[in-house]
């Protein structure tokens, strides 16, 4: 829908404060799955999700995003995702993902429902940040940490409700 569009591409180019290195980086949403729909499939997905990850948009659409994980995709992350499908409420995760090529990444993955006028999830949207460089410069525990007690005030929602 219209509205949907809208709402990602404001939320695409929400931009995270400033570390302590003075570093900016980039949030981007990278993916929207229908609510509803088998499995889960992805209905919308992002230039910056489609470059990082190698695949083309014909590549992704229709299919749940698992097709990221592989071998070293640590399941206990991949089981906090599906509670939050399963129970309706927001995750935020950071899971080692693998590229088309093979390669991998360390994905900052955070997934929250759009819910409609009525309350019932319409839509998964998912944001998703390449973390690999802060992984590799202070290592996975910091990372977390760091993630963990991060507190960025959450997007307003004043006035959405009953619009979608």
């Amino acid at each position: 829908t219209k509205l949907l569009r809208v709402i990602l591409a404001a939320l695409a180019c929400w931009r995270r404060p400033r570390s302590n290195a003075g570093k900016r980086t980039r949030t981007h949403v990278t993916r929207a799955s229908r609510a509803g729909l088998a499995d889960n499939p992805i209905v919308w997905a992002s230039d910056a999700f489609l470059r990082m990850t190698g695949y083309d948009r014909d590549e992704v659409q229709g299919r749940n995003c698992r097709f990221l994980q592989g071998p070293k995709t640590d399941a206990r992350q991949v089981a906090v995702i599906r509670d939050a499908v399963a129970n309706e409420h927001e995750a935020s995760v950071t899971l080692l993902n693998y590229k088309k090529d093979g390669t991998t990444f360390w994905n900052r993955f955070f997934i929250a429902p759009l819910r409609d006028s009525d309350g019932a999830v319409t839509f998964y949207v998912g944001v998703q940040m390449d973390v690999t460089d802060s992984v590799n410069e202070h290592g996975l525990e910091t990372v977390l940490r760091r993630a963990s007690t991060a507190s960025p005030e959450p997007p307003k929602r004043a006035g959405l409700e009953g619009v979608l």
